[in-house]
């Protein structure tokens, strides 16, 4: 059986954000299930990285751990992806990171810079042109993605076989396990269900110009954005104008976040591209309501769980965001979970 070596560049990162969470959650959660295969017929996997870092994981009980020396003047990728190399092993990028290494398999959450070229920078758009040729030239390359509308646009983009292409979602589970921290309450000065929230990165795709216009039109009532500024961007900047009732939170913490979404009215989400979406799922799951863009995948994740509005034309009436519908709210949530991704995953490296 193969070696497996995963790739622990994100999970050296103390701050979390989406592609961060999927990282700990499919390795801690893929831990789990390796314990219930008998020994000699569990798969080896690894995760490398590199020591002069710490892994941001709690023990694991069948993962082998592998720090791995630093090199002079060489990227992170490249020290993880020799030591792959040298033991014949899959490597598994947890990340859209190019690496020349024709064995391995690699998560794109999604192909936003190969089809929307003004939302990222230059340099990441680079990144993403340069695994698209390395994936038409080696057939053996295997893509995870988290969504089926992803799953179509990395065919069609990238020019690959769908069989080389596996679905594997995100989940919600995460979020029961966090404490609240309420203190954020008190700092920005919001009274318990006495505000909208929105939750990502300031980038241009998460269209925050949207809430900037639900602003203008309900200045008595106060939004909140939530996300730090992200550089891969391009340098794109929010023009938030004279809405002294918008908060811009800048990075919180996942026990702030929680207390945010705990206690908000409802989650906008007004996306003008998405992978997948984790805030809306998250706030379904501690009872909050939602209304989301209705592009991409939003449909195909959250279907009669949310209110859909269109993101290119100006703003909704907060009275037309209703509460879910219990049976499809309970569905998603019984769908999208980190224990059926991480049993996807396990079910992907058992086929190589």
């Amino acid at each position: 059986m193969s070696i497996i070596v995963i790739s622990g560049v994100e999970l050296c990162r103390k701050e979390i954000s989406g592609v961060e969470r999927y990282n700990y959650e499919i390795v801690t959660r893929l831990d789990r299930l390796l314990i219930t295969i008998n020994a000699e017929e569990r798969p080896d996997i690894r995760i490398c990285y590199l020591a002069d870092e710490q892994l941001q994981l709690p023990k694991l009980q069948c993962i082998r751990v592998v720090p791995l020396e630093r090199r002079a003047a060489r990227s992170k990728s490249k020290d993880i992806c020799d030591y792959a190399r040298k033991n014949k092993a899959i490597l598994v990028n947890l990340a859209p990171r190019f690496i020349t290494y024709a064995k391995q398999i690699i998560t794109l959450y999604d192909v936003r810079p190969l089809e929307k070229e003004h939302y990222d920078s230059f340099r990441y758009r680079v990144n993403f042109l340069l695994i698209r040729a390395w994936l038409k030239m080696h057939p053996g390359i295997r893509v995870v993605t988290i969504s089926k509308y992803q799953k179509r646009r990395i065919h069609s983009l990238c020019g690959i076989a769908a069989k080389r292409i596996a679905v594997i979602g995100c989940g919600w589970e995460h979020i029961d396990s966090i404490q609240s921290d309420d203190s954020v309450l008190d700092r920005l000065g919001l009274a318990k269900e006495g505000y909208y929230l929105a939750i990502g990165s300031i980038a241009c795709h998460k269209n925050y110009e949207w809430l900037v216009r639900m602003a203008e039109k309900y200045p008595a009532e106060k939004f909140v954005i939530a996300g730090r500024e992200n550089a891969l961007k391009g340098g794109y900047r929010l023009e938030h104008g004279n809405t002294p009732n918008l908060i811009l939170t800048g990075y919180v913490s996942e026990e702030e976040k929680k207390a945010l979404l705990e206690n908000c009215t409802a989650l906008l989400h007004p996306s003008k591209y998405e992978g997948f979406g984790i805030p809306p799922l998250e706030a379904l799951a501690l009872g909050r309501k939602i209304a989301v863009s209705d592009v991409c995948c939003m449909k195909e994740i959250y279907r009669k769980s949310a209110t859909y509005f269109d993101p290119d034309h100006g703003a909704i009436s907060l009275q037309e965001i209703e509460n879910a519908d219990p049976e499809e709210e309970k569905k998603v949530l019984q769908k999208y979970t980190w224990e059926n991704a991480a049993s996807g995953w396990l079910e992907l490296l058992k086929s190589l």
